[in-house]
């Protein structure tokens, strides 16, 4: 029986189907806890009326998961194409393994056997291997979802993805009620990491061993004090740590356990951790993917690290809802550090570097005292640099003026980066291109049509920046919102709220103003 989609996953789905249409390699954006499985399942089903399908995975956990979830979701029978495992070449569906897939065992298939290849992690696509067996399919429809966060990373992904056919956010799916609202507390107890070295681009683990060991009692003592009454899952950087700071735990009175891939009675420890027969458990980078046990609702986050990739995924354990649960809270210490970037709690929903650092400082200056909902830090973060805008902006009007002098046409039609100001949106006002199409020159129907409803085209960027231009236009038709000339004079006769004021509302206020009735 099929499982309901929520909103935001049947989007997805129609989106990816669209962007189909027109391209070859689709990449989703959406965080983890999300439901990403199911979407795939969805997109699955659709893709099967065309052809064979091939979902790709590089853990045997994700690919049992992936399996289990195809039947329970949509009713859908998978083969499996790992080590032992061999699907039948008649197989409708597959879900493979990467590794498996990536040698001559992916010749018992032809280049145009599959006419879907959904990829798992998309984060990894770019590697060798990955993309060894995804380019070895020739002709097929390509979909990638991926938690990454930055232009950056996106910017690179676009090496091997077409377009993005959707994008839902952290923020996005936590003001919705479908993922768990995140709280941060700063934790007043430095932990100095100036001498750990970096390895492969991360600090070493045995490096942050020795920093961390000593401070393990102080770290516990902590927890009782601020998440005594939680289910914590604490990320430690190696198996001996994790399994002294369990005892340490229960030394004090919080019944711990840890498990590793060592453990021969991993799953038993797994069951009995989801029965609350302990309330901590530690682990050494085990549960970072694949682990799902929603009503975790404390992150304790001793692996620091670079990688915002791994950063997420561990604190992605804990965003799940549940049943009586209200938050996540993420205990966030206080990590002396000179030379590196620390991925740190802000950065899980802040949309670039400058907000994470507005965000980090804001957290900080709390000293501890107070527990923050991450959500409301990312507000004060931009009311903050939308006053930054704003002063800028007001810079400039004299000279803005002086150039409307000399403009005839132009000084008539709205510029875009003021009606992105006036409406707030900041997609708009911090836009940069990541797809390749995207940067090109915008085409001339896109211009006529930015022309048409009052915009000057001038400041128009590249095709991107046109469409989504275009986007927010059409969205505020279909709203029924002021209009970008209405916001404008809103703004002029001091309206209380021009960027959310209806057409119908934007009109009676500016009858009244100019007296028309």
């Amino acid at each position: 029986m099929s499982f309901a989609l929520r909103d935001y996953q049947i989007e997805a789905v129609q989106k990816t189907l669209e962007a189909w249409k027109q391209f070859d390699r689709v990449l989703g954006v959406a965080p983890t806890g999300s439901g990403k499985t199911r979407i795939f399942s969805a997109l699955t089903k659709e893709r099967l009326t065309f052809g064979r399908v091939l979902i790709l995975a590089d853990r045997e956990e994700l690919i049992d998961q992936a399996i289990h979830k195809l039947h329970r979701d949509e009713g859908l029978i998978a083969d499996k194409e790992k080590a032992e495992y061999r699907a039948g070449l008649d197989s409708q569906l597959v879900v493979g393994s990467v590794q498996t897939l990536m040698g001559v065992r992916r010749e018992r298939f032809s280049p145009d056997h599959f006419a879907t290849v959904i990829h798992d992690e998309s984060h990894k696509i770019l590697s060798e291997s990955h993309l060894s067996v995804v380019n070895y399919f020739e002709g097929t429809k390509v979909f990638g979802c991926t938690a990454t966060p930055g232009r950056t990373d996106k910017r690179s992904l676009g090496e091997f993805f077409e377009t993005i056919a959707f994008e839902f956010t952290l923020p996005d799916l936590m003001s919705k009620g479908y993922l768990a609202p995140i709280k941060t507390l700063t934790v007043p107890l430095s932990i100095d990491l100036t001498g750990v070295k970096n390895t492969a681009g991360d600090f070493d683990a045995r490096g942050l061993e020795d920093a961390i060991g000593p401070m393990l009692e102080n770290v516990v003592d902590t927890i009782i004090e601020h998440a005594a009454d939680r289910k914590i899952l604490v990320f430690l950087p190696l198996i001996a740590t994790a399994r002294r700071f369990a005892q340490i735990c229960n030394q004090k009175g919080l019944i711990a356990n840890y498990v590793s891939g060592e453990c021969p009675d991993r799953k038993e420890k797994l069951i009995a951790f989801s029965r609350n027969e302990f309330r901590v458990l530690a682990n050494s980078m085990l549960l970072t993917t694949g682990y799902d046990q929603p009503d975790v609702d404390c992150i304790v986050m001793l692996r620091p690290t670079q990688s915002w990739g791994l950063y997420v995924q561990c604190v992605g354990r804990g965003t799940r809802i549940y049943p009586g649960k209200k938050d996540l809270l993420l205990l966030d210490y206080l990590w002396l550090v000179e030379k590196h970037q620390l991925v740190k709690a802000a950065h899980l929903i802040a949309r670039d570097a400058q907000e994470a650092s507005r965000m980090t400082r804001i957290i900080e200056a709390t000293g501890g005292q107070a527990m923050l909902d991450l959500g409301e830090v990312q507000k004060q973060a931009e009311e903050e640099k939308e006053k930054e805008i704003r002063e800028a902006h007001s810079r400039e009007i004299s000279l803005q003026r002086s150039l409307e002098k000399q403009v005839t046409k132009q000084s008539k039609l709205i510029d875009p980066v003021s009606f992105a100001l006036d409406i707030h949106s900041q997609s708009l006002i911090d836009y940069e291109p990541t797809m390749k199409w995207e940067e090109k020159l915008p085409t001339p129907e896109q211009l006529r049509t930015i022309e048409n409803y009052g915009f000057s085209s001038e400041m128009i960027k590249s095709r991107g920046h046109a469409s989504a231009i275009i986007d927010t236009i059409f969205s505020r038709l279909e709203l029924k919102l002021a209009t970008p000339k209405q916001v404008s004079w809103l703004i002029k006769t001091k309206h209380p709220n021009p960027h959310t004021a209806s057409f119908k509302e934007a009109s009676a206020w500016l009858d009244r103003v100019f007296k028309r009735v």
